[in-house]
């Protein structure tokens, strides 16, 4: 009798140790990024979705609902190499991109041929960037902004450099520079400049408000205009021959 209930518990032990292994497997997840304690997924079978979730809580939209077929998602821990993921009775491995990218396998993403034309933007952004260590990728219209959490052997400028300039596209900080902008060249030739209010000045948003506002009534169709968070500079695009018009309109106004 003895004999049979300790069998009976030596099933019992194994079972959970047997089920976490058959089940521990890789998570189909397209990109992830950390702020702070909270982790941010992308699944591949639901990009347009992110999932938010901390340690032990589970994994939800960033309003806290729960999103349909994940409802049960929960983060379990979060390990050196990745994130412990259980649902529906399963446990799924989450790896973590970690250490530094070699030269070698950012070139390998470099000479990769792609076809514009018969691809879609994001599916070729995607592509380029499996040599190195891409957090997520948000589409905005045709453009796409990147997060990156990157180290590479060269710098960064010229990796995207080789990388998109043969295939058509072309890339800028925002001004903030904490995100890339992937652009088609097209977009590329209008010329980006930053003018900053006199350190004199009385009221510097006030001064970089009014310029905004006689700017816009000089911009071509594809200009844009904005004041930096700061208030203190104001942010301007157009095409090389409108700027100097704007340029020299600004200067006129700031040296008053």
């Amino acid at each position: 009798m003895i004999k049979q209930i300790l069998v009976i518990l030596g099933v019992v032990l194994l079972l959970p140790l047997a089920a976490a292994e058959i089940n521990k497997k890789e998570l189909p997840v397209s990109y992830f990024m950390m702020t702070g304690k909270v982790v941010v997924f992308i699944f591949e079978d639901n990009t347009d979705q992110l999932f938010y979730g901390k340690e032990g809580g589970r994994l939800a939209a960033k309003d806290g609902k729960a999103i349909p077929g994940y409802e049960d998602l929960k983060l379990v821990k979060i390990e050196k190499e990745g994130f412990l993921v259980s649902g529906s009775g399963k446990e799924y491995f989450i790896t973590k991109v970690s250490g530094r990218v070699r030269k070698t396998r950012v070139q390998q993403a470099m000479v990769k041929p792609f076809s514009v034309e018969n691809e879609k933007l994001e599916n070729i952004i995607e592509k380029l960037f499996k040599g190195v260590n891409l957090n997520y990728a948000l589409l905005d219209n045709e453009n796409i902004k990147i997060g990156f959490s990157i180290k590479t052997e060269e710098p960064l400028d010229m990796v995207l450099d080789k990388i998109l300039i043969p295939i058509g596209f072309s890339w800028e900080y925002e001004v903030s520079k904490r995100w890339v902008v992937i652009k088609k060249k097209s977009e590329l030739e209008l010329a980006n400049k930053i003018f900053f209010m006199p350190k004199n000045a009385k009221n510097k948003a006030q001064l970089a408000e009014e310029l905004k506002e006689n700017v816009k009534a000089l911009l071509s169709k594809k200009g844009s205009v904005k004041v930096m968070p700061l208030g203190d500079s104001v942010y301007v695009q157009d095409t090389e021959e409108n700027m100097k018009v704007i340029e020299e309109i600004i200067r006129k106004m700031i040296d008053k």
